[in-house]
């Protein structure tokens, strides 16, 4: 899936140059933050996840990519 440019925009407004999908989890189509530039590092300290639920765009709560890892775990990913 293509990030819309409610998604870009909330990226760019984090500093990333845009996002990519990774899954759908929870209801939500969850999009990592990305840069253009291959040598930057996209993540530095806690994740950022962009989670988009048809209506709303937003960053997902600490508790929220807590879960989402320990699912990823468990679903070998």
């Amino acid at each position: 899936m293509k990030p819309n440019q409610t998604i870009i925009d909330l990226a760019k407004s984090y500093g990333f140059d845009g996002a990519e999908f990774e899954c759908e989890w929870n209801g939500y189509k969850v999009f990592n933050p990305t840069f253009d530039d291959p040598d930057k590092v996209a993540f530095i300290g806690k994740p950022i996840l962009i989670l988009y639920d048809g209506n709303t765009t937003r960053i997902a709560d600490e508790w929220e990519w807590q879960d989402f890892i320990e699912d990823s775990k468990e679903k070998g990913e």
